[in-house]
């Protein structure tokens, strides 16, 4: 374990001789552990919020020869505190193509392919500015008012996700909130 992250390599690459047999796991699988065990935690407020999440359903499709993803999060909510017009995200490294309120399905028993198919949704004025993602909901709503919020993007992370080339490529997540907005919508 590093002293300094929290943060134990040996057991992923345990875990990669295990899956591959017992042997040694490949120079890039070693050097991309190192380089995640070597990111020294931090303490980190915790930043106002505008949003009280109730679930997250994240679909992500990740193209290993990129390092990019493509994704949607759909999000059930309660907004913070008072009534609000609008509600303020996380997005760090995303390219955000649309945001979009989902209503309830015509039939919630009925609807093949999760909660969300067949419902109607209405598309959202949104705006991104550096790392937050601005949602206008279109009127106040009040904090006891559930919400189900799509966010539609795609990104390059940086962070929050590791891509390791060669003759296997993957990916793994470090799985830190402050890192996972670079991949995903909706902290």
């Amino acid at each position: 374990m590093h002293p300094r992250s929290g943060f134990a390599a040996t057991p992923l690459l345990a875990l990669f001789c295990l899956q591959d047999g017992a042997k040694a796991p490949p120079p890039e699988v070693v050097a991309a552990a190192r380089k995640v065990a070597a990111i020294v935690a931090t303490d980190h407020p915790i930043p106002p919020r505008s949003v009280d999440v109730l679930h997250y359903v994240v679909r992500i499709a990740v193209d290993l020869a990129k390092h990019a993803v493509d994704g949607s999060t759909e999000l059930t909510l309660h907004p913070y505190g008072g009534a609000r017009r609008s509600l303020e995200l996380d997005a760090d490294e995303l390219a955000i193509r649309g945001v979009f309120e989902i209503g309830d399905p015509p039939d919630p028993a009925a609807a093949p392919g999760g909660a969300s198919a067949g419902a109607p949704e209405k598309a959202l004025a949104h705006e991104l500015k550096g790392t937050t993602l601005t949602i206008d909901l279109g009127r106040d709503v009040p904090p006891e008012q559930e919400l189900r919020l799509r966010i539609d993007y795609s990104a390059k992370p940086r962070r929050g996700l590791v891509f390791v080339d060669g003759a296997t490529p993957m990916c793994w997540s470090q799985g830190e909130c402050q890192m996972n907005s670079a991949f995903r919508s909706g902290e």
